[in-house]
């Protein structure tokens, strides 16, 4: 059991990570593109993206696309400006470069643990002094900051030694880009700027990509603003996991873990979760440590313990203190709707709310980027988490 990870925590072991296989082919065929990946709290989004980091760093090396991936995480980093953003995503390439270059080529699985190891500490060296040697800059003050032009030269420059290693490009994966939407004072800059790059840029363009991973709030700063870098990126939420998804899940855990779970308990855990890839791994752990203890768990007891022991993450997800990024008034109206319809189209729902036919697909886009409703073919919509409609239900009482 010790080498199992903590499932509250994102997934950073290849042998544990199951789904989003379409999107992780689409960016590994095409990994220089503008990427932005939305989903609410505990959704997946940086599992993906470490599946998206070890993905690419073991793309098949005959592929003429191969492109060397650098995952920051904005809210360990939190850059004050777009100058010190730029000399923050230079350092993490070069540590990320030198750490790879170093390992020994054994199986993946052991590879990427210590190449995401090593990693971690080079999260926090960027900061230690002496780094700035690594790079040609003229910046006798020590600050922090690479103008655009030094950013651009040192690019070329760690590009050129990336394809003596079959690399022909870096994509930059920057985990957490609401914390860049919410400086007012740079974040139009910082998202022109990337626009710039892929857009006129012929040195860097065919070889710079770019994912930005957020909840709902990055697309709306897009929206808002008018940003041209929202018109020219793939945009896509992450939705629930699919029946043959939760299956793969579930036999995984049960063959690591020795969970005894009947047909009857695999139904009865996708009827529960509706596919929530946080709620399937925790309903999992919760019968797989009533396994291990050797006692019986009822339904109706597995169900009150979820809701006891997550009445703070549905809170967050239901978003009763209407905090930024999280489910808003259109949202839970639109979810009402479809707790008593079952299920709609944003025609009958929109009826069926008195809410605008946009609003109620963008609130639709949410629901479904949160994990709680299910998005079927035709352009139908249904309730999801059984879970979690139990928990909005009893907040009425």
């Amino acid at each position: 059991m010790d080498n199992f990870p903590d499932f509250k925590l994102a997934i950073d072991d290849p042998d544990f990570f199951v789904g989003r296989d379409i999107l992780l082919e689409e960016v590994k065929q095409n990994p220089c593109k503008a990427r932005i990946i939305l989903g609410g709290r505990r959704m997946g989004k940086t599992s993906l993206l470490n599946a998206i980091q070890w993905s690419l760093l073991y793309s098949n090396s005959n592929q003429s696309n191969c492109a060397f991936p650098v995952l920051i995480n904005l809210q360990l980093v939190q850059p004050n400006n777009l100058d010190n953003l730029l000399y923050i995503m230079i350092c993490q390439l070069i540590k990320a470069m030198e750490e790879w270059h170093e390992l020994p080529k054994s199986s993946l699985r052991e590879d990427y643990r210590s190449y995401r190891r090593q990693l971690v500490k080079g999260t926090i060296a960027i900061k230690l002094p002496g780094l700035e040697a690594s790079f040609e800059v003229d910046n006798p003050n020590r600050e922090r900051r690479l103008i655009k032009e030094d950013f651009k030269r040192e690019l070329l420059k760690k590009l050129s030694d990336l394809r003596q290693n079959n690399f022909n490009g870096v994509c930059f994966i920057l985990d957490g880009a609401e914390f860049i939407t919410r400086q007012e004072s740079w974040a139009g800059d910082a998202c022109s700027y990337f626009r710039g790059l892929k857009d006129f840029d012929r040195d860097i363009r065919p070889f710079f990509g770019i994912i930005l991973s957020g909840y709902r709030e990055v697309k709306e700063y897009q929206q808002k603003i008018g940003s041209k870098l929202l018109n020219i990126s793939d945009v896509r939420w992450l939705n629930a996991l699919s029946h043959s998804e939760i299956d793969r899940l579930i036999t995984q855990r049960k063959q690591h873990e020795n969970i005894p779970l009947s047909d009857e308990g695999v139904t009865l855990v996708k009827e529960l979760t509706g596919g929530h890839p946080y709620l399937v791994q925790q309903i999992l752990s919760f019968i797989s440590d009533s396994f291990r203890k050797k006692t019986s768990l009822k339904k109706e007891e597995l169900i009150e313990d979820i809701l006891e022991h997550h009445d703070n993450d549905f809170s967050t997800w239901w978003n009763e203190s209407h905090e930024v990024g999280g489910c808003g008034d259109n949202e839970h109206l639109t979810y009402y709707a479809l707790v008593e319809k079952r299920q709609g189209t944003v025609k009958s729902l929109s009826e069926h709310t008195g809410l605008k036919g946009r609003e109620v697909k963008h609130a639709l886009d949410v629901l479904v980027g949160t994990g709680i409703i299910q998005s079927l073919d035709k352009g139908n919509y249904k309730i999801g988490a059984r879970l979690f409609e139990e928990w909005v239900v009893r907040q009425k009482i």
